[in-house]
């Protein structure tokens, strides 16, 4: 079965006992597939996500995109040694892989960034600059096409969270200011009517503009609001 339809069948699922404003609004859903690198047997199953919590790329004195933590979030990764994958078909630990894709996308998509790692023993911030569009972020790629409206399948597959383009742009950040034993939040948000931009900091509320957000955006988000 392809995916496409698989994800449908599963979003109905879901959506049966779980219907709501929030769900129709703000959730998305995620296909996750591992592969045994010995007899080629894959499992896929799909689960329905809030937000996309995207990893960033661990390198010194750079700075990095928004699209290059997705490429980080749906790059195939190896599982081996205790991590590996207990195959239903070998029947023991194998040598696998394990495959994130994005199937549908939310009205209003909420990002995370990983700015709060481990290394090794300790837990650290991150403060690698990641660079990102106040407007047009285009996330088509990452999501499997449509099938053909003949494809065969009962089921809708049409639907607006899985027909592309999927083009948003921004209008809110959460910032987080300061180390992991310490900081501070502040909020951007961008009023829809009047295009303007507003700080929020505590009880203190002053209109910024797009250059001020431009340079605020590269270091301290944590969380991202995009329609």
């Amino acid at each position: 079965m392809p995916v496409q339809a698989a994800s449908a069948i599963e979003w109905q699922r879901y959506t049966h006992q779980n219907s709501s404003v929030a769900v129709n609004w703000l959730q998305g859903q995620l296909s996750s597939r591992l592969t045994c690198l010995t007899c080629r047997i894959t499992s896929t199953t799909y689960n329905p996500f809030m937000y996309l919590s995207l990893p960033i790329p661990v390198v010194h004195n750079r700075t990095f995109t928004l699209y290059d933590c997705l490429k980080e979030f749906t790059k195939e990764e190896v599982l081996d040694g205790d991590d590996a994958w207990h195959c239903p078909q070998c029947k023991q630990p194998r040598k696998a892989t394990k495959k994130l894709t994005i199937m549908r996308l939310p009205m209003i998509l909420i990002i995370h960034l990983k700015r709060f790692t481990n290394q090794g023993r300790w837990r650290d911030k991150l403060n690698t600059p990641i660079n990102f569009p106040l407007v047009n972020l285009d996330l088509t790629k990452y999501v499997p096409p449509v099938l053909p409206a003949d494809y065969g399948y009962k089921i809708p597959l049409e639907l607006p969270e899985t027909t592309p383009p999927f083009i948003y742009d921004l209008y809110g950040i959460a910032n987080h200011y300061g180390t992991l034993h310490g900081g501070h939040y502040t909020a951007f948000v961008k009023n829809p009517y009047k295009e303007v931009w507003s700080s929020f900091d505590d009880s203190k509320a002053t209109n910024m503009d797009e250059s001020q957000v431009v340079v605020g955006l590269l270091h301290y988000p944590l969380y991202i609001l995009l329609f």
